[in-house]
């Protein structure tokens, strides 16, 4: 019986192993992921409809900082987005024109 492989993939940043892929391994999944650790950390949002289409576009869990100032709290969402964004969606709010008419100033 022929020995059984699985593919290992595995992500490097300047050179430097910084994860392996462990996921489902359908076309769909690989392109996701792919498109997730190449892309910002946190998505920014500067408009209403960016908003609502970030929050309903995707089912899966997701997290919206809104953030008026460089804060210690903004400064750990972003290491959290970079650190979770392997099985998270993330975005960030920091036009004072939508942080007013999200409740946020």
């Amino acid at each position: 019986m022929p020995k059984r492989t699985s593919t290992t993939l595995k992500l490097y940043r300047k050179g430097v192993e910084e994860r392996r892929y462990y996921g489902e391994r359908t076309p769909k999944d690989l392109v996701r992921y792919a498109l997730n650790m190449l892309g910002d950390h946190a998505k920014s949002i500067s408009t209403e409809e960016e908003l609502e289409k970030f929050t309903v576009s995707d089912p899966e869990y997701m997290f919206v900082g809104a953030f008026a100032e460089d804060t210690e709290l903004y400064q750990e969402f972003l290491k959290q987005a970079e650190l979770k964004r392997e099985f998270f969606r993330f975005a960030l709010v920091r036009d004072p024109e939508l942080l007013k008419k999200i409740g946020q100033n």
